[in-house]
């Protein structure tokens, strides 16, 4: 779960919070660490998209 300013929440499972930090501390231009970290911060704000994609990912058939 990531906290919101609001005061509410957007659930995650935890994979996503792993694999966003991965993801923005890799790189090594801080440039490129700093469009990482506001992309997931829109994201998360939008609460509909992860790394780009669709969230949650109604693509998928349910109970796979």
């Amino acid at each position: 779960m990531f906290a919101r300013k609001d005061g509410g929440s957007t659930r995650r499972p935890p994979y996503q919070r792993n694999d966003y930090i991965s993801w923005i501390e890799r790189p090594k231009r801080e440039t490129t660490r700093q469009a990482h970290l506001a992309q997931m911060l829109d994201e998360l704000r939008a609460g509909n998209r992860y790394k780009g994609m669709p969230w949650p990912d109604t693509s998928r058939p349910k109970g796979r």
